[in-house]
């Protein structure tokens, strides 16, 4: 009996031995992958290191990688190409049309979807200058992944500019990233050539008041303000006042405008003098002057030249010229 006690304890004795052995063995590191813990809420969670990552479709990403090519036939061949940021110079000889002073080029650009997910509502790009829309591309759409060249026409004004084009101008699609959809370049139009037309301006501003020619009246540079009383009209009658006007005009461009133009003036809107069968040679200055009734009140005085659009000029933007002028005439 003494002996089975025996035996039986030394059968416990291995039993809890083994068992020892075995809670002390160290743990594998498969072992411990398997037994990671969430830190955030103590869930033990299986062997992330073996489980596949499940990436989800990305949102589309519209953006232009390459550059632009301006010029050449349609698609860019025989163009001029910069990257994004660069310069590009072009002349008459790589416009596609010359007409009225103005100029038309071939323009071809690159628009990638750098997601995986399709854009998935219609989109349209703009070609700026400044504000001002040259080209507008619509009823757009790309896959995900998918690169795209779009081919457009745009009428590009002489001088140096920055280009810049907007992806999805309009903001209808959803992107991941929408901060790269802008992208700029600098252009050098030499288109007309500038030895080829007149430009009509007004640079100093306006004389009221006063003597025929401005002695003594009140002057203001464009943009500025002029206030008339009755004593710088040169007639008063029935309660309305005409005033002497000067102002000077020049033509910065190498050639002497052809036809004859004509100038206007309005107030308000509505016309207070014309001046009529002007010409200017190249490069001249010439001062004109005129005798306006003008209603009292605060009015906008506006000075049209070539009001008809007869010369055909290198910068018809320069043509009108403005200035506040409040009358208290009685």
């Amino acid at each position: 009996m003494k002996r089975q006690n025996k035996t039986s304890r030394s059968l416990t004795i291995l039993v809890a031995c083994l068992l020892l052995a075995i809670f002390l063995q160290p743990v594998s590191q498969a072992s411990r992958s398997a037994r990671l813990r969430d830190t955030s809420n103590g869930i033990l969670v299986g062997d992330r290191t073996s489980q596949p990552s499940l990436a989800s479709p990305t949102m589309p990403d519209l953006v232009s990688q390459h550059g632009i090519t301006i010029g050449g036939a349609i698609g860019g061949v025989g163009g001029h190409f910069s990257a994004w940021g660069g310069t590009i110079t072009l002349s008459a000889a790589d416009a596609i049309v010359v007409s009225g002073g103005k100029c038309a080029f071939n323009v071809s650009y690159d628009m990638v979807n750098l997601g995986t997910d399709a854009t998935s509502a219609l989109f349209k790009n703009n070609l700026r200058i400044g504000s001002t829309d040259v080209s507008i591309q619509s009823s757009l759409s790309l896959a995900g992944g998918a690169t795209r060249q779009i081919d457009t026409q745009a009428y590009l004004q002489p001088g140096t500019n920055t280009l810049s084009l907007t992806l999805d101008s309009e903001n209808v699609v959803a992107e991941s990233n929408e901060a790269n959809n802008v992208s700029t370049v600098t252009i050098n139009v030499n288109c007309p050539a500038a030895t080829g037309l007149p430009d009509i301006t007004s640079q100093k501003g306006i004389t009221i008041g006063g003597a025929i020619g401005g002695a003594g009246g009140h002057f203001a540079a464009w943009g500025g303000n002029i206030t008339l009383t009755a004593a710088d009209a040169s007639l008063v009658s029935g309660g309305n006042c005409a005033f002497n006007v000067s102002y000077d005009m020049e033509n910065t461009g190498p050639t002497p405008t052809t036809p004859n133009f004509l100038n206007r003036l309005t107030f308000n809107g509505a016309v207070v003098a014309i001046n009529s069968a002007l010409s200017l040679a190249a490069g001249a200055t010439q001062q004109i002057n005129t005798a306006p009734y003008l209603a009292n009140g605060n009015h906008i005085l506006a000075l049209k030249l070539d009001d008809d659009h007869l010369v055909t000029e290198s910068d018809e933007a320069n043509n009108l010229r403005q200035v506040k002028v409040k009358v208290n005439c009685h």
